[in-house]
């Protein structure tokens, strides 16, 4: 299988990363395309952005094109890109990522003969946003329609009027691709459920943090923190187990 890379969440690291993993299927060419400056570029003017001749394509080569990007899991609207090692910044919305890959696909290649099978790398790409509810136990309760992938996949279809036939997959959880195998790795409900209470424990701490001190009520108590820290060691036992 040959895959094409498109890698706009850094400038170098997490796509050289992500290819190397994916490398380590067999009978598997990867082809890295790093874009991030031409998406940056694309923000500002639009109009203004030209492709390396190095950098464009030829998409009917490919049996899979992976657009690699950040997510979270409470924003539906947005892909991210990083801004440091640990934090993120604002890149597209779902419908200005479509536009970029089409004037991208375009300054090269853009077969329109044959179906095309594409992967959103990006977490949380089709959470909707109940995002806090479980999306496998409760999935025929919850409008798809509203997440990112959705809405992204319906503005790249009116760009290209419904052809190529787009073949698209994202997932509700964060994902990574294996370093050993290059299987990609979905993040469950159960571990977004227990990292959601973790948040919840670390909100609760800093509240009891910020509680005064006084002679009447020397808050928060110990019993209060102890109960707390006990909730984290439960929490972390889960974690292990998942």
């Amino acid at each position: 299988m040959r895959i094409l890379l498109v890698n706009i969440a850094d400038s170098h690291y997490l796509g050289t990363q992500s290819a190397e993993a994916l490398r380590k299927v067999p009978d598997t060419q990867v082809d890295l395309i790093q874009l991030l400056a031409e998406a940056k570029s694309f923000i500002r003017s639009p109009e203004d952005t030209t492709f390396d001749s190095k950098k464009t394509v030829d998409t009917s080569l490919y049996q899979k094109i992976i657009i690699a990007a950040h997510g979270v899991k409470e924003d539906t609207d947005h892909c991210y890109c990083n801004k440091n090692p640990r934090e993120y910044e604002l890149l597209f919305r779902y419908d200005q990522l479509a536009a970029f890959l089409n004037a991208y696909f375009n300054a090269g290649s853009l077969s329109l003969d044959d179906p095309m099978n594409m992967t959103l790398s990006i977490c949380y790409a089709s959470r909707t946003r109940q995002y806090d509810i479980d999306h496998i136990l409760f999935k025929d309760t919850l409008d798809f329609k509203q997440c990112f992938a959705y809405r992204f996949l319906e503005s790249l279809n009116k760009l290209w009027r419904g052809i190529p036939n787009v073949n698209l997959s994202a997932y509700t959880g964060s994902i990574r691709f294996n370093n050993d195998t290059g299987a990609l790795e979905v993040e469950t409900e159960q571990q977004i459920r227990l990292q959601n209470g973790e948040i919840e424990l670390k909100t609760e701490l800093a509240k009891l943090a910020e509680q005064p001190l006084t002679l009447e009520n020397s808050s928060p108590s110990f019993e209060e923190i102890e109960g707390i820290v006990k909730q984290f060691e439960l929490l972390a036992q889960q974690i292990t187990a998942c």
